[in-house]
């Protein structure tokens, strides 16, 4: 994979598998985005604040043309066009769209104002790394050791790849792998 630009996906509120599809739908309605690979989902009991739902997430490998302040600010975009509301951390959410990985062959974009590449909290984060090694095992994550170092580390969350598949765009390359 030449281009490796992940976003990690996630919803706990109405219907939490069409929230997930209606966002991919919305990002690949983009002129400058390509969807290009999904990994499957998995269900996670929610973080911090305990009393909502648990959690629907996925990562999507993405091509697009655009720097990574755009591309965050599209994610945004999408966020409240969905209706996200940023009540306090770790809240319930209709659509959560994360820039985990901006990186164009062997360019790396550095932290950034308002904008951390690698994503800070991904690599403590099962239900993150997780959907990234289904995507792509060997991947190299800048300045950072091998994806499989994190992921032991996470041995102890709970986390359920679910049997059921989101609805991708019809127009985007998108895979979902086995």
């Amino acid at each position: 994979m030449k281009s490796q630009i992940l976003i990690g996906c996630g919803s706990n509120l109405k219907n939490p598998l069409f929230q997930i599809s209606k966002a991919l739908h919305l990002l690949s309605a983009k002129t400058y985005i390509t969807l290009y690979a999904t990994s499957p989902i998995y269900i996670t009991e929610p973080l911090g604040y305990k009393k909502q739902a648990d959690f629907f997430n996925c990562v999507v490998s993405i091509k697009t043309r655009i720097k990574a302040h755009s591309l965050l600010k599209t994610l945004l975009n999408i966020e409240n066009k969905m209706g996200r509301t940023r009540l306090f951390k770790n809240a319930p959410r209709v659509i959560d769209l994360d820039l985990l990985l901006f990186r164009h062959e062997k360019k790396i974009i550095p932290r950034l104002p308002h904008l951390s590449l690698p994503h800070p909290e991904m690599l403590h984060r099962k239900f993150v790394l997780q959907p990234i090694s289904d995507l792509n095992t060997y991947i190299k994550i800048p300045g950072k050791r091998a994806l499989y170092y994190y992921l032991k580390k996470t041995y102890n969350q709970e986390i359920k790849k679910s049997h059921k598949k989101i609805r991708l765009p019809f127009k985007s390359l998108c895979r979902t792998p086995r």
